[in-house]
């Protein structure tokens, strides 16, 4: 430090002043950066998957942090619309605790495909929210049903519908043949179950006599499709709104907005599932949930991921977020939920 000498005594006196503070701020900095990092390996980790962009964002911008507050680290693992794929991690990844995008039916179904006999059995450890899936359809298709009905009602929601359908029903002779209201669903036989609910809560179609559906496990085949509707398949949930664009005869498709995204807008919202109040509704067996492999239910993570998403405050901001897409389910009803869709599929 001879350089010093150069310079008057109240001009050292600042030199030295200003190195010693920059030294300490250095100190400083690599004690909190050991400290840090000596946290950071102290901290839980909890990895979860998801395939749903709203889902993602909602773990990433709101669960990780509230988590953080309690020295646990999440770990997102987004695998967009690949569903399969992150109910294949959850099989297949150690860490992966759970997954949040899929309804148990779906999951359960994908273990069966597999054929994996080492794969590991899965249920719900918390309900999340139900899709309010929607009945999309287009101006010009609406009043292409008016014209082939020959109705004078002119149709602008649900009820319009039910009562064209009526009266043609009322005015048609014997013989005549129905011009048919085309309706498209995807052809995934869990999709369709779901779709066929929808339409049969709308009284479009119903479900075949003295079946208790609260009770069983529903296919398809569990309907009665009327005469004067006709069900157009499609095998992709993402090529739904491609087909229905493309075919003028079809009249509605059925779709996840969150499939949809930004697309939904091209199209005109029918209506949208109601949420049912009773709990034993099967619409409520297609309830997106935290999926976890039946092992690890009563683990540590999983405890602490149910707890953290029964927060109230995270609850409200979903549903307000998401008001036209989904309902969250409410904390009271969670656990009547989980054990009745457990116990319907894994008895």
């Amino acid at each position: 430090m001879f350089f010093l000498n150069k310079f008057s005594k109240k001009s050292r006196l600042i030199l030295c002043s200003i190195l010693f503070l920059i030294i300490f701020l250095i100190v400083i900095g690599i004690i909190i950066k050991i400290r840090n990092h000596k946290n950071d390996n102290n901290m839980k980790k909890i990895k979860i998957a998801t395939a749903l962009e709203t889902t993602r964002a909602f773990l990433e911008d709101n669960l990780k942090p509230e988590l953080k507050k309690d020295n646990i680290d999440l770990e997102v693992i987004y695998k967009g619309n690949s569903y399969r794929e992150t109910n294949q991690l959850l099989q297949n990844d150690k860490d992966v605790i759970a997954i949040l995008d899929s309804h148990l039916v779906f999951a359960k179904n994908t273990l069966q495909k597999s054929n994996n006999s080492m794969s590991e059995d899965v249920m719900i450890a918390q309900p999340f929210y139900l899709s309010k899936i929607g009945f999309y359809t287009l101006d010009a298709r609406i009043l292409q049903i008016q014209n082939q009905i020959q109705s004078q009602i002119k149709i602008n929601n649900i009820t319009d519908l039910q009562n064209a359908i009526i009266n043609l029903l009322t005015q048609n002779q014997p013989n005549q043949v129905i011009n048919k209201i085309k309706i498209l669903v995807c052809s995934d036989p869990i999709q369709k179950v779901l779709s066929f609910l929808f339409l049969q809560q709308m009284g479009l179609i119903h479900l075949k006599q003295g079946l208790q559906a609260d009770n069983v496990i529903l296919n398809p085949n569990d309907f009665i499709i009327p005469n004067h509707i006709e069900i157009v398949e499609e095998i992709s949930l993402k090529e739904l709104h491609n087909k229905f664009q493309n075919d003028n005869s079809i009249h509605f498709f059925i779709n996840y907005p969150g499939v949809l995204g930004t697309k939904k807008q091209l199209f005109k919202l029918f209506t949208s599932l109601i949420i049912p109040s009773d709990i034993k509704n099967p619409i409520y067996d297609y309830t997106i949930s935290l999926i976890v492999k039946t092992k690890d239910i009563n683990s540590e993570k999983v405890k602490i991921l149910k707890e953290a998403l029964r927060k109230q405050h995270l609850i409200d901001y979903m549903n307000k977020r998401n008001s036209l897409y989904l309902e969250m389910i409410p904390v009271e009803k969670m656990d009547q939920i989980s054990e009745r869709i457990n116990q319907k599929y894994n008895s």
